[in-house]
């Protein structure tokens, strides 16, 4: 287990946007807190368990508060996990889909060089007869 975390919450118009972003983070969850690590100077999300300021995200500067709470939504496994599955799966489906779409189509044209070789060699199993002045 982490050690807690000495930090500094934001509480001055010096740092308004991070007051901001711990508004946020306090509406999404009251036991979550936006604030400095000062042992490394990093931005975080902490938790609070027995007292004690644990940090469970952290971010390189001052976050858009949407950012942050995407961030917090996107990382809560417990409240949104089913859903975030659902996301992923419905996204990797799309990929899936059109890596098969374009290995389909690769196919088709590997099958059209081969059989125009094959017919310009004369290896066609069905030749075609092209008879001048028909369609």
């Amino acid at each position: 287990m982490q050690a807690p975390a000495n930090i500094w919450v934001p509480n001055s118009f010096t740092y308004r946007e991070a007051m901001v972003v711990n508004k946020v983070v306090r509406e999404y969850d009251p036991e979550l807190q936006f604030g400095r690590n000062e042992s490394n100077g990093q931005w975080c999300i902490f938790m609070e368990r027995n007292g004690e300021k644990i940090p469970i995200l952290g971010f390189q500067g001052i976050p858009h508060p949407d950012d942050a709470v995407k961030r917090l939504y996107n990382s809560d496994a417990r409240r949104h996990g089913s859903k975030i599955l659902d996301d992923m799966n419905k996204h990797n489906e799309k990929l899936r889909l059109a890596r098969e779409d374009e290995i389909n189509d690769a196919t088709g044209q590997l099958a059209e060089a081969a059989e125009f070789g094959a017919r310009e060699d004369g290896l066609h199993d069905k030749p075609r007869i092209f008879v001048p002045g028909r369609d």
